[in-house]
């Protein structure tokens, strides 16, 4: 493994992805808005802002921070609470930290959803550093982010490790040099051959790599 590994936290992380995007549809269930089947993964890589914007452009009322707010308010107690890691997460953590690699976090969700769910699951100390792409103004479907991550990291692309559930935002960092470990998640199983022709190496479960 790379001395630098870089975690998304829904679908990769933590099994959060059905109140992550419950958050989300209710939103545009209460607005009576018509969305496409694949929502989510147009969605999942663009975070709360990116989001709010194509909600507003889809027609949902209000500013993209009363947008955000009314996310926030719908997920802060599940991501607190309910939301757990995913099998052999804290394992496979644990492992690579005593063996010398560093661990960042980077996120499509914010701080306020994300610094607590690591917190309530014991894992935030493993972490170097807990990025939203909030801290970059960029989404995960652009390279300039991961080469961005890099810098901060103080490392070279060719040194460092994502793992992501989601094809657009592995696309991406996989374009800039990264190596890249695809993670299955149920909401992205429709993804999953597609993963797996650009990752270069796919799991089912986090056991694999223990």
């Amino acid at each position: 493994m790379k001395k630098y590994c870089v975690f998304d936290l829904d679908g990769t992380l933590v099994d959060s992805m059905d109140e992550w995007a419950k958050k989300m549809l209710q939103i545009l269930d209460e607005s009576g808005i018509n969305y496409p089947e694949n929502i989510i993964q147009i969605i999942t890589p663009l975070g709360d802002l990116g989001t709010a914007k194509l909600f507003r452009e889809m027609g949902v009322s209000g500013t993209e921070e009363d947008i955000i707010k009314r996310m926030n308010s719908y997920a802060i107690k599940a991501y607190s609470t309910r939301i757990k890691t995913k099998p052999y997460i804290p394992e496979y953590l644990a492992t690579l930290k005593n063996n010398g690699h560093v661990l960042a976090v980077l996120t499509a969700s914010p701080h306020i959803t994300t610094d607590v769910c690591l917190k309530n699951n014991g894992i935030y100390d493993f972490f170097e550093k807990i990025w939203s792409i909030d801290d970059f103004g960029l989404v995960k479907s652009d390279p300039e982010i991961y080469r961005q991550a890099a810098d901060r990291l103080g490392a070279d692309i060719s040194e460092i490790a994502l793992f992501d559930d989601n094809f657009t935002a592995l696309s991406a960092a996989k374009s800039t040099g990264f190596y890249c470990i695809g993670v299955y998640d149920e909401s992205s199983e429709k993804s999953a051959d597609s993963i797996r022709n650009i990752t270069d190496i796919y799991i089912k479960s986090f056991s694999e790599l223990i």
